[in-house]
């Protein structure tokens, strides 16, 4: 079997696409057509156009890559651009993150910022920073600590827990961070609620918290609603 090759670019440099073992940019590269390879590590700054195919990917640079990404593992602390689809198992992001079509796989953890043009699609998505996603937001389970302003045309899932994020020993910061969910419908099993602006919440158990403004909550089993939530319409179905 032949050994596929490493790459490295700790200058500027441009390559073509192709399959390699570990490829490396610490300066700024350019990258030019189909990349498949083991790990791609990116801490200085890379434009890759084509499509990327990689088990390990990390940014701590910045990166666009105009196509999709799909991988095992990823983890971005910088800043990246992915005009295409972003297809991952474990996916941390800490820095910022633009997606123009959607998210899909099994774990994510945002702890930065994220914008999802389409929907996100995994089985468990944490989130304690900010996020924009036009689109559907499904999971089984869903948990957010409210960090800034966060947004979602829906929201589905077996399990929903948002709750208001504290910023700690700088509580004064409160005054000046819009910490606030936005959800056309949200709609699950379990849910709970804090700091959510929504117009239809349809559950089995289903809880309101402060800071909430509803326009229809429908339940089928158990409900409660904080006394500084704000509920128009309350139905069991």
């Amino acid at each position: 079997m032949e050994k596929k090759r490493d790459l490295s670019i700790s200058g500027s440099g441009s390559i073509g696409g192709g399959e390699y073992n570990e490829v490396r940019i610490s300066g700024s590269g350019k990258v030019q057509g189909d990349i498949v390879c083991k790990d791609l590590r990116i801490s200085g700054s890379a434009k890759m156009e084509g499509n990327i195919k990689t088990e390990n990917y990390s940014i701590s640079g910045s990166s666009k890559i105009i196509g999709s990404l799909e991988c095992d593992n990823l983890k971005i602390s910088g800043s990246s651009h992915i005009q295409g689809d972003l297809k991952g198992n474990k996916m941390y992001i800490s820095g910022s993150s633009k997606i123009d079509g959607g998210l899909y796989g099994e774990e994510i953890e945002i702890s930065g910022g994220i914008h999802v043009g389409k929907d996100c699609e995994v089985e468990k998505f944490k989130a304690s920073g900010n996020f924009e996603i036009a689109g559907l937001l499904n999971g089984e389970n869903i948990e957010v600590n409210i960090g800034g302003k966060c947004t979602a045309k829906e929201i589905g899932g077996e399990n929903i827990n948002i709750k208001n994020s504290e910023m700690g020993g700088f509580a004064f910061l409160n005054l000046f961070i819009k910490r606030k969910l936005f959800a056309e419908s949200i709609e699950g099993d379990n849910i709970h609620l804090e700091n959510t602006v929504a117009n239809i919440v349809r559950g089995k158990n289903v809880y309101i918290g402060e800071g909430c403004e509803i326009d229809t909550l429908e339940y089928s089993e158990k409900m409660k609603v904080d006394p500084n939530a704000k509920v128009l319409n309350i139905k069991e179905i």
